[in-house]
Protein backbone atom coordinates (compact mmCIF):
# COMPACT_ATOMS: atom_id res chain seq x y z
CA UNK A 1 0.00 0.00 0.00
CA UNK A 2 1.14 3.54 -0.96
CA UNK A 3 2.66 5.10 1.96
CA UNK A 4 0.82 8.69 2.74
CA UNK A 5 2.00 12.07 4.28
CA UNK A 6 -0.15 14.79 5.78
CA UNK A 7 2.09 18.01 4.80
CA UNK A 8 1.34 21.63 6.80
CA UNK A 9 3.32 25.09 5.44
CA UNK A 10 2.82 23.82 1.48
CA UNK A 11 2.50 27.87 0.15
CA UNK A 12 5.04 29.00 2.41
CA UNK A 13 8.92 29.26 1.84
CA UNK A 14 10.34 26.29 3.38
CA UNK A 15 7.55 24.23 3.13
CA UNK A 16 6.88 25.53 -0.50
CA UNK A 17 10.88 24.26 -1.23
CA UNK A 18 10.14 21.30 0.83
CA UNK A 19 6.95 19.91 -0.96
CA UNK A 20 8.58 20.65 -4.45
CA UNK A 21 11.56 18.63 -3.70
CA UNK A 22 9.79 15.60 -2.13
CA UNK A 23 7.49 15.53 -5.09
CA UNK A 24 10.27 15.71 -7.37
CA UNK A 25 12.85 13.44 -5.49
CA UNK A 26 13.05 10.00 -6.99
CA UNK A 27 12.43 8.51 -2.85
CA UNK A 28 9.32 10.26 -2.06
CA UNK A 29 7.61 11.06 -5.29
CA UNK A 30 5.89 7.66 -5.01
CA UNK A 31 4.03 8.68 -2.08
CA UNK A 32 0.38 9.82 -1.20
CA UNK A 33 0.65 13.43 -0.48
CA UNK A 34 -2.12 15.86 1.29
CA UNK A 35 -1.40 19.37 2.32
CA UNK A 36 -3.19 21.59 4.47
CA UNK A 37 -4.34 24.81 2.49
CA UNK A 38 -6.88 27.75 3.56
CA UNK A 39 -7.16 29.25 0.02
CA UNK A 40 -9.38 27.35 -2.67
CA UNK A 41 -7.42 28.19 -6.02
CA UNK A 42 -4.25 27.39 -4.44
CA UNK A 43 -6.33 24.33 -3.23
CA UNK A 44 -6.75 23.53 -7.39
CA UNK A 45 -3.31 24.53 -8.27
CA UNK A 46 -2.14 21.74 -5.57
CA UNK A 47 -4.46 19.08 -6.85
CA UNK A 48 -2.98 19.48 -10.54
CA UNK A 49 0.46 18.12 -8.74
CA UNK A 50 -1.86 14.86 -7.84
CA UNK A 51 -1.76 16.45 -3.90
CA UNK A 52 -4.58 15.96 -1.91
CA UNK A 53 -5.64 19.52 -0.68
CA UNK A 54 -6.81 19.49 2.93
CA UNK A 55 -9.44 22.95 3.28
CA UNK A 56 -8.51 24.39 6.19
CA UNK A 57 -6.75 26.40 8.99
CA UNK A 58 -3.87 25.58 11.81
CA UNK A 59 -6.89 26.72 13.93
CA UNK A 60 -8.63 23.38 12.77
CA UNK A 61 -7.38 21.40 15.65
CA UNK A 62 -9.87 18.13 14.87
CA UNK A 63 -9.36 18.04 11.55
CA UNK A 64 -5.61 18.50 11.80
CA UNK A 65 -5.97 15.65 14.20
CA UNK A 66 -8.05 13.47 12.12
CA UNK A 67 -5.12 14.12 8.94
CA UNK A 68 -2.21 13.32 11.19
CA UNK A 69 -3.94 10.08 12.42
CA UNK A 70 -4.16 9.18 8.98
CA UNK A 71 -0.94 9.45 7.49
CA UNK A 72 1.68 7.73 7.91
CA UNK A 73 4.16 10.58 8.12
CA UNK A 74 3.19 14.18 8.75
CA UNK A 75 5.70 17.04 7.68
CA UNK A 76 5.13 20.30 9.85
CA UNK A 77 6.66 23.75 8.17
CA UNK A 78 3.12 26.22 8.88
CA UNK A 79 4.34 28.39 11.61
CA UNK A 80 5.61 25.30 13.35
CA UNK A 81 8.16 26.92 15.69
CA UNK A 82 5.75 28.86 17.62
CA UNK A 83 1.31 27.64 16.90
CA UNK A 84 1.25 25.51 19.89
CA UNK A 85 -2.69 24.60 19.16
CA UNK A 86 -1.53 22.91 15.89
CA UNK A 87 1.32 21.38 17.20
CA UNK A 88 -1.19 19.53 19.93
CA UNK A 89 -3.68 18.62 17.63
CA UNK A 90 -1.07 16.74 15.44
CA UNK A 91 0.38 14.87 18.01
CA UNK A 92 -2.60 13.98 18.98
CA UNK A 93 -3.72 12.26 15.82
CA UNK A 94 -0.65 10.64 15.56
CA UNK A 95 -0.59 8.87 19.31
CA UNK A 96 -3.65 7.71 18.29
CA UNK A 97 -1.54 5.09 15.51
CA UNK A 98 0.00 2.34 16.73
CA UNK A 99 2.86 1.99 14.35
CA UNK A 100 5.14 4.58 16.16
CA UNK A 101 4.50 7.17 12.73
CA UNK A 102 7.23 9.85 11.75
CA UNK A 103 7.13 13.58 12.34
CA UNK A 104 9.58 16.08 10.66
CA UNK A 105 8.58 19.52 12.88
CA UNK A 106 10.26 22.58 11.57
CA UNK A 107 11.45 24.52 14.71
CA UNK A 108 14.11 27.22 13.71
CA UNK A 109 17.41 29.10 15.77
CA UNK A 110 15.30 31.27 17.62
CA UNK A 111 15.79 29.11 20.41
CA UNK A 112 19.19 29.67 20.87
CA UNK A 113 19.21 33.85 20.73
CA UNK A 114 20.38 36.31 23.47
CA UNK A 115 19.93 39.57 23.99
CA UNK A 116 22.79 41.35 22.69
CA UNK A 117 21.01 44.21 20.54
CA UNK A 118 23.89 44.13 18.34
CA UNK A 119 26.29 44.96 20.66
CA UNK A 120 28.62 41.53 20.39
CA UNK A 121 28.81 38.32 18.99
CA UNK A 122 28.66 35.94 21.59
CA UNK A 123 31.38 32.60 21.37
CA UNK A 124 28.34 30.17 21.97
CA UNK A 125 28.22 27.79 18.96
CA UNK A 126 26.01 25.04 19.57
CA UNK A 127 26.13 21.43 17.52
CA UNK A 128 23.22 19.48 16.95
CA UNK A 129 26.04 16.21 17.85
CA UNK A 130 26.11 17.91 21.60
CA UNK A 131 22.76 18.61 22.38
CA UNK A 132 23.29 19.01 26.44
CA UNK A 133 23.90 22.85 25.65
CA UNK A 134 20.21 22.71 23.65
CA UNK A 135 18.64 21.38 26.02
CA UNK A 136 20.08 22.97 28.67
CA UNK A 137 18.01 26.30 27.28
CA UNK A 138 15.30 27.80 29.51
CA UNK A 139 11.68 26.86 28.28
CA UNK A 140 11.11 30.46 28.19
CA UNK A 141 13.54 30.42 24.90
CA UNK A 142 11.69 30.85 21.21
CA UNK A 143 10.32 28.04 19.89
CA UNK A 144 11.13 26.13 23.38
CA UNK A 145 7.94 25.44 24.66
CA UNK A 146 6.50 24.34 21.12
CA UNK A 147 10.17 21.86 21.28
CA UNK A 148 9.12 20.18 24.59
CA UNK A 149 5.61 19.40 23.31
CA UNK A 150 6.92 17.72 20.25
CA UNK A 151 9.83 15.90 22.36
CA UNK A 152 6.80 14.63 25.00
CA UNK A 153 5.60 12.48 21.77
CA UNK A 154 8.30 10.10 21.95
CA UNK A 155 9.24 7.85 21.80
CA UNK A 156 5.00 6.58 20.40
CA UNK A 157 5.81 9.49 17.78
CA UNK A 158 9.13 8.68 15.98
CA UNK A 159 9.77 12.94 16.50
CA UNK A 160 12.61 14.84 14.50
CA UNK A 161 13.29 18.27 14.75
CA UNK A 162 15.23 20.55 12.19
CA UNK A 163 16.02 24.34 13.37
CA UNK A 164 17.01 25.91 10.36
CA UNK A 165 18.75 29.77 10.75
CA UNK A 166 18.45 32.21 8.56
CA UNK A 167 17.04 31.73 5.50
CA UNK A 168 17.82 33.51 1.88
CA UNK A 169 17.29 33.42 -1.92
CA UNK A 170 14.26 33.47 -3.56
CA UNK A 171 12.95 30.49 -4.35
CA UNK A 172 12.26 28.96 -7.96
CA UNK A 173 10.64 25.72 -7.34
CA UNK A 174 7.11 24.36 -9.23
CA UNK A 175 5.10 25.50 -6.40
CA UNK A 176 6.45 29.19 -6.70
CA UNK A 177 6.02 29.11 -10.70
CA UNK A 178 2.81 27.90 -10.16
CA UNK A 179 1.80 30.49 -7.90
CA UNK A 180 0.91 28.40 -4.94
CA UNK A 181 4.19 28.94 -2.26
CA UNK A 182 6.18 32.29 -1.29
CA UNK A 183 9.03 32.69 -2.92
CA UNK A 184 11.02 35.03 -0.34
CA UNK A 185 11.94 34.69 3.45
CA UNK A 186 10.96 37.23 6.40
CA UNK A 187 14.13 37.58 8.17
CA UNK A 188 16.17 39.49 5.65
CA UNK A 189 13.50 41.36 3.99
CA UNK A 190 12.35 42.75 7.26
CA UNK A 191 15.78 44.44 7.45
CA UNK A 192 15.13 45.56 3.66
CA UNK A 193 11.62 47.15 4.37
CA UNK A 194 12.91 48.79 7.10
CA UNK A 195 15.60 50.39 5.41
CA UNK A 196 13.92 51.55 2.46
CA UNK A 197 10.93 52.62 5.01
CA UNK A 198 13.77 55.17 6.47
CA UNK A 199 15.11 55.68 3.52
CA UNK A 200 19.24 54.25 4.92
CA UNK A 201 19.98 50.78 5.70
CA UNK A 202 19.63 50.19 9.06
CA UNK A 203 21.14 47.59 11.92
CA UNK A 204 20.64 46.94 15.30
CA UNK A 205 22.98 48.39 17.68
CA UNK A 206 26.80 48.50 15.95
CA UNK A 207 25.78 45.02 14.20
CA UNK A 208 28.20 42.85 15.94
CA UNK A 209 25.82 39.81 16.19
CA UNK A 210 26.38 36.66 14.48
CA UNK A 211 24.27 34.39 13.08
CA UNK A 212 24.20 31.14 10.46
CA UNK A 213 22.65 30.94 7.34
CA UNK A 214 21.21 28.60 4.45
CA UNK A 215 20.14 28.51 1.24
CA UNK A 216 16.43 27.96 0.43
CA UNK A 217 17.19 24.93 -2.02
CA UNK A 218 19.82 23.52 0.54
CA UNK A 219 17.24 23.72 3.77
CA UNK A 220 14.80 22.13 1.75
CA UNK A 221 17.31 18.98 0.85
CA UNK A 222 18.15 18.86 4.48
CA UNK A 223 14.47 18.34 5.87
CA UNK A 224 14.30 15.75 2.70
CA UNK A 225 17.66 14.30 4.25
CA UNK A 226 16.55 13.97 7.52
CA UNK A 227 12.98 12.45 6.55
CA UNK A 228 14.68 10.43 3.78
CA UNK A 229 16.73 8.70 7.15
CA UNK A 230 14.06 8.64 9.27
CA UNK A 231 12.05 6.25 6.21
CA UNK A 232 15.78 3.90 5.97
CA UNK A 233 15.35 3.60 9.71
CA UNK A 234 18.81 5.77 9.69
CA UNK A 235 17.90 9.01 11.78
CA UNK A 236 17.97 9.64 15.65
CA UNK A 237 14.44 10.55 16.78
CA UNK A 238 13.06 12.11 20.07
CA UNK A 239 15.53 13.61 22.30
CA UNK A 240 18.73 12.35 20.21
CA UNK A 241 16.75 13.90 16.65
CA UNK A 242 17.47 17.32 16.90
CA UNK A 243 19.09 18.87 14.00
CA UNK A 244 20.48 21.91 12.36
CA UNK A 245 21.25 23.35 9.25
CA UNK A 246 23.36 25.55 8.37
CA UNK A 247 26.41 26.41 5.80
CA UNK A 248 27.90 29.45 7.40
CA UNK A 249 27.19 32.32 9.06
CA UNK A 250 27.41 36.11 8.98
CA UNK A 251 27.84 39.23 10.94
CA UNK A 252 24.80 41.23 10.90
CA UNK A 253 26.88 44.12 10.33
CA UNK A 254 28.16 42.80 7.03
CA UNK A 255 24.53 42.21 5.55
CA UNK A 256 23.38 45.79 6.59
CA UNK A 257 26.34 47.03 4.61
CA UNK A 258 25.72 45.51 1.56
CA UNK A 259 22.25 46.85 1.89
CA UNK A 260 23.49 50.11 2.68
CA UNK A 261 25.79 49.37 0.13
CA UNK A 262 23.49 48.22 -2.85
CA UNK A 263 20.69 51.32 -1.54
CA UNK A 264 23.24 54.16 -1.84
CA UNK A 265 24.04 52.94 -5.44
CA UNK A 266 20.64 53.40 -6.75
CA UNK A 267 20.21 57.00 -4.73
CA UNK A 268 19.01 55.56 -1.40
CA UNK A 269 20.57 56.91 1.30
CA UNK A 270 24.37 57.02 2.62
CA UNK A 271 26.76 53.69 1.54
CA UNK A 272 27.16 52.44 5.55
CA UNK A 273 24.45 51.78 7.83
CA UNK A 274 23.30 53.57 10.63
CA UNK A 275 21.57 52.11 13.91
CA UNK A 276 17.92 52.11 14.23
CA UNK A 277 16.65 54.03 16.67
CA UNK A 278 14.58 52.91 19.75
CA UNK A 279 11.06 54.51 17.97
CA UNK A 280 12.43 53.08 14.36
CA UNK A 281 12.82 49.28 16.49
CA UNK A 282 8.90 50.49 17.68
CA UNK A 283 7.98 51.29 14.22
CA UNK A 284 9.18 48.47 11.55
CA UNK A 285 9.57 45.37 14.17
CA UNK A 286 7.08 45.64 16.88
CA UNK A 287 10.05 46.89 19.49
CA UNK A 288 11.85 43.69 19.41
CA UNK A 289 15.72 43.13 18.88
CA UNK A 290 15.29 39.93 17.53
CA UNK A 291 17.38 41.21 14.55
CA UNK A 292 20.01 42.09 17.09
CA UNK A 293 20.30 38.95 18.29
CA UNK A 294 23.09 35.89 18.38
CA UNK A 295 22.81 32.35 17.37
CA UNK A 296 25.22 30.34 16.51
CA UNK A 297 25.16 26.78 15.41
CA UNK A 298 27.01 23.82 13.44
CA UNK A 299 25.24 20.69 12.05
CA UNK A 300 27.37 18.06 11.82
CA UNK A 301 24.58 15.24 12.46
CA UNK A 302 22.44 16.74 9.41
CA UNK A 303 25.86 16.55 7.65
CA UNK A 304 26.48 12.40 8.69
CA UNK A 305 23.28 12.01 6.78
CA UNK A 306 25.06 12.66 3.64
CA UNK A 307 23.99 16.23 3.53
CA UNK A 308 26.24 18.62 2.11
CA UNK A 309 25.27 22.14 1.35
CA UNK A 310 27.58 23.80 -1.16
CA UNK A 311 26.80 27.83 -0.84
CA UNK A 312 28.56 29.57 1.55
CA UNK A 313 28.07 33.48 3.71
CA UNK A 314 29.63 34.81 0.42
CA UNK A 315 26.26 33.37 -1.51
CA UNK A 316 23.90 34.78 1.40
CA UNK A 317 25.57 38.47 0.38
CA UNK A 318 25.20 37.67 -3.14
CA UNK A 319 21.48 37.17 -2.69
CA UNK A 320 20.92 40.25 -1.00
CA UNK A 321 20.82 42.61 -4.47
CA UNK A 322 18.37 40.59 -6.11
CA UNK A 323 16.23 40.62 -2.88
CA UNK A 324 15.93 44.26 -3.13
CA UNK A 325 15.43 44.52 -6.64
CA UNK A 326 12.50 41.58 -5.89
CA UNK A 327 10.73 43.99 -2.84
CA UNK A 328 11.30 47.14 -4.97
CA UNK A 329 9.52 45.55 -7.74
CA UNK A 330 6.92 43.79 -5.97
CA UNK A 331 6.09 47.71 -3.83
CA UNK A 332 6.32 49.44 -7.27
CA UNK A 333 3.30 46.76 -8.94
CA UNK A 334 1.60 47.96 -5.84
CA UNK A 335 1.24 51.46 -6.48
Amino acid sequence: MTKTVFFTGATGYIGGATLAHLLASPSTASFTYSALVRNRDKASLLESLGVRPVIGSLDDAALLSAEAEKADYVIHTADSADHMPSCRAILDGMKKRNDNPILIHISGTGVLTDDARGEYATDMIYSDLDLEHVYALPDTAFHRDVELAVLSASPKVKTHIISPPTIYGIADHTLVRKGISNPVSIQLPQVIRASLGRKQAGMVGKGLNVWPCIHITEIAVAIAAVFEAALAGKSRTGHDGYYFAESGEYKAFDVCSEIARILHAKGIGKPEPTTFTDEEIKKYFGGSYYLGSNSRCKSPRTRQLGWNPTNMTSDFLKSIGPEIDYILKQDASKS
